[in-house]
């Protein structure tokens, strides 16, 4: 698991970030034509430039390791090693992991909205 053991007690600078600034951050970072490190299996972009890459790649690791199929709707984050990541986090990880989520869903929304109805 690429990025379970490089994010225990997050850093003020992670702490302080809103998700707002994340995903201003992340916009430019794909506006600019940086590279990503990773994509995640939900086509999330990594930067390495970002301050809560090292969430995104406990995330990537924790949908890569989803056996998706007719009972999704049962996944229990204890079952899987990346959730396990997760849910270990102190309470200040867990918020920032909570907030990098959120940073997920609103770009992919917006990628959504961006992309022309085929």
């Amino acid at each position: 698991m690429a990025g379970s053991a490089d994010f225990q007690e997050p850093t003020a600078v992670q702490l302080e970030q809103t998700i707002a600034e994340a995903l201003d951050r992340l916009r430019a970072s794909c506006k600019e034509g940086h590279p990503p490190e990773s994509t995640g299996r939900d086509g999330f972009p990594v930067f390495a430039t970002d301050r809560w890459a090292a969430v995104h790649r406990i995330l990537n690791d924790y949908l890569a390791q989803l056996r998706l199929g007719l009972d999704s709707w049962r996944i229990n984050p204890k079952e899987i090693p990346a959730g396990l990541t997760v849910l270990a986090l102190p309470n200040a990880g867990k918020l920032v992991a909570l907030r990098a989520i959120v940073v997920r869903i609103l770009f992919h929304h917006q990628n959504e909205e961006a992309t022309p109805a085929k």
